[in-house]
């Protein structure tokens, strides 16, 4: 062998182990990919790409191994090595074209009717090859024509089904409402690349006495670029692997959706519900009480004149009563501001903090310009149920005397939200995922697509701080 013999082998060599790990790697990732549960429609049929994935990476590495010729393998091990690559191909062609004809042509049928049609067809192919191999002994113009059939008929349609079927899914609807722009990228990419592999694998060819074979061929094809296909088809698989490695991200990005979208139906629910006991307590319990106040009232006047010795006691009756109410009306507040949609976050902010230094003898004052300025209300509720929930963890457990809300813009369209306090602090970052209130404020930030961290030292206080867009 010469030494240009030898360099041009050791080159291609490397190229058909890349070329091999590519499409090896893709039927890896794919087949050890979670998918259930999803609804992509295309996801089901994933593991007929990566079973075609696997079979062709082996295919490949045995051309990489055949390159080595009789000076390493023996007259009987490359006939077993051509064979085991022929096959290997011939079969990988047709889970391509398999699941390009299920993700395209018979999505819409019944599972078991594709199934079966597509078995009765495989079926009666391999019956009618192998009848015609064993005809001519298996003869190597067998092999060629098997492969040019194999090729025009499995590969060059499997690759360009599978490139549309890449190209539709970009415009699927369970992909649209992820509304990550960078996904229809993947799949235009993926699309193409299956294109341009469709015709460098499914028509480029060894060479055969027909049309197209006598023009796309390897020689001509080396003629007119002065590199072999091989090269283009590796980076090809390569570059099919980068962009179906991404692709495959959008079934962890649905899980986030999801996971996302139950946050947000909790979210919604625990403050229908608050509101709802808010909107009760209002109507019902305040409007009882304030009747009883009343009759107490009536009576109060009448004893007066009757018996002014029980004057006394029903004065002090009285004076309970107007504490309840007082306490019932608040509560009421608390559970249902409506102050956020009548006059805005700000207002009802401050209203809170005001209402939270009378009931709880502790001072909270809100720090909070009157440009600050928030439209949407459901960010507005969202934010003034994080600073309530971070005052309510300071009341409760922080033994603090004085708490600090502040609301700013801070540029670009960033509002951040900081509730300070001088209690007894953090002992450690453990005790931040402790507790309902504080999971729930992390909820609600993950829905604002916002931040919230939480500082402090044990002694030393505590601050939270919100971050959100504005817009």
């Amino acid at each position: 062998m010469s030494i240009v013999s030898q360099f041009i082998v050791n080159h291609m060599v490397l190229v058909y182990f890349f070329y091999g790990l590519s499409f090896f790697s893709l039927g890896i990732s794919i087949l050890t990919q979670t998918r259930k549960g999803s609804a992509f429609n295309f996801g089901a049929n994933l593991w007929l790409l990566g079973l075609f994935g696997l079979l062709h990476g082996f295919n490949e590495w045995m051309d990489m191994l055949l390159l080595l010729g009789e000076s390493y393998w023996s007259t009987s091990g490359v006939t077993i090595l051509e064979n085991v690559r022929f096959f290997l191909g011939k079969i990988s062609y047709i889970f391509l074209f398999e699941f390009g004809l299920q993700t395209v042509v018979v999505s819409e049928l019944p599972k078991r009717k594709a199934i079966l049609t597509s078995v009765s067809m495989y079926a009666f192919l391999v019956a009618v090859l192998f009848w015609k191999g064993i005809s001519s002994g298996f003869s190597a113009a067998w092999f060629a024509n098997t492969d040019l059939f194999m090729r025009y008929v499995f590969a060059f349609p499997g690759a360009l089904l599978t490139g549309l079927s890449f190209f539709l899914q970009k415009k699927a609807r369970e992909i649209t409402r992820l509304k990550e722009k960078r996904i229809t990228h993947w799949f235009s990419a993926a699309a193409v690349l299956f294109v341009l592999y469709a015709v460098l694998s499914g028509l480029i060819v060894k060479g055969g006495n027909f049309f197209p074979a006598t023009v796309l061929n390897y020689s001509n094809f080396i003629a007119l670029t002065g590199v072999p296909v091989q090269i283009f088809r590796a980076c090809c698989a390569f570059g099919i692997l980068y962009y179906l490695l991404r692709i495959l991200h959008i079934f962890e990005m649905e899980k986030s959706q999801k996971l996302k979208e139950a946050y947000e139906e909790v979210l919604k629910i625990s403050t229908r519900e608050q509101e709802r006991i808010g909107q009760e307590i209002h109507d019902g319990l305040c409007q009882q009480l304030t009747g009883i106040l009343f009759n107490t009232q009536m009576l109060e006047k009448k004893m007066e004149q009757a018996e002014p010795g029980y004057n006394e006691e029903l004065h002090k009756l009285n004076g309970y009563l107007n504490d309840a109410i007082s306490d019932a009306r608040r509560m009421s507040k608390h559970l249902f501001p409506v102050e956020i949609e009548k006059h805005g976050l700000v207002f009802a902010i401050r209203e809170f903090c005001q209402s939270i230094s009378v009931m709880h003898n502790v001072v909270c004052k809100a720090e909070i310009e009157d440009t600050v300025e928030l439209k949407d209300h459901m960010k507005a509720t969202h934010l003034f149920r994080i600073a309530q929930e971070a005052i309510h963890n300071t009341v409760k457990h922080a033994g603090a005397s004085a708490i600090t809300v502040t609301l700013a813009d801070i540029g670009h369209g960033i509002l951040e939200l900081v509730v300070t306090d001088n209690g007894m602090g953090i002992a450690d970052a453990d005790e931040q995922r402790r507790g309902m209130g504080i999971t729930i404020m992390h909820y609600r930030a993950k829905v604002l697509e916002g931040t919230l961290r939480i500082e402090g030292n044990p002694n030393e206080g505590t601050k939270v701080i919100c971050r959100i867009t504005s817009t």
